[in-house]
């Protein structure tokens, strides 16, 4: 029997964004007196990918807030470390949304199938221009 790689499609849940669509400024509450800053990435309905530099554990709890573009509102989510990853000199994290408010979870729906048009679109207008040269 094949060894599951974390990266094979059939593993992966939730439809997510793809990589060009990143969520400029995410905010991370570790307490009531620490923040953190990071930049989201491969967002879907069930979590997110976030670069930050603040360490942060595998288990941990956090709250993160993020405000998505075309006017689809501010997220927020208590969320739960999946796993983290060091890729210099940021960290990688991958979060699971724990508690995303029905109108959330619709604004994220909505944003991703507009990531995927737009980049759809951006594709098929290079792709057709190529041929016109």
């Amino acid at each position: 029997m094949k060894a599951t790689n974390r990266r094979d499609k059939d593993r992966r849940i939730h439809k997510r964004t793809l990589h060009v669509s990143k969520i400029k400024e995410i905010t991370l509450f570790h307490s009531k007196e620490q923040t953190s800053k990071g930049i989201g990435q491969d967002l879907s309905t069930g979590g997110m990918n976030i670069l930050c530099t603040e360490q942060v554990a595998q288990g941990q709890l956090l709250k993160i807030a993020f405000g998505l573009p075309w006017d689809l509102g501010v997220i927020e989510s208590e969320a739960q470390v999946q796993w983290v990853k060091k890729e210099d000199p940021n960290l990688s994290v991958g979060i699971k949304f724990l508690k995303l408010k029905p109108e959330h979870l619709h604004n994220i729906e909505r944003y991703i199938a507009e990531a995927h048009l737009s980049n759809k679109k951006s594709f098929l207008v290079k792709f057709l221009s190529f041929f016109k040269k």
